[in-house]
């Protein structure tokens, strides 16, 4: 945690390895489109893992539950999509 303070403080560049592997220098100031990134990775994991259920509980027949799970899944994939600045996350 020391580290990452320092870092945004003085604007240190640290390198970076993406999930392809390709190195990347960051000065610090894509901190905030990093942070959106990372949240918006977490809406999607969160939304397949709801999908994932949903999907399970329709195959067991327990449609209602299947729903409850498609609508969460759904309010991830918005919230993704809003972390990525894809529209406003709504069915306009």
């Amino acid at each position: 945690m020391r580290g990452s303070a320092l870092r945004r403080e003085v604007r240190v560049p640290f390198i970076s390895l993406d999930v392809t592997g390709n190195c990347a220098i960051v000065t610090g100031n894509e901190t905030q489109g990093k942070d959106m990134n990372k949240k918006a990775i977490d809406a999607e994991q969160k939304a397949a893992s709801w999908l994932y259920l949903g999907n399970k509980a329709a195959e067991r027949g327990e449609n209602a539950k299947a729903e409850r799970h498609y609508e969460k899944a759904q309010k991830w994939l918005d919230a993704m999509n809003r972390a990525l600045g894809n529209g406003d996350g709504s069915d306009a």
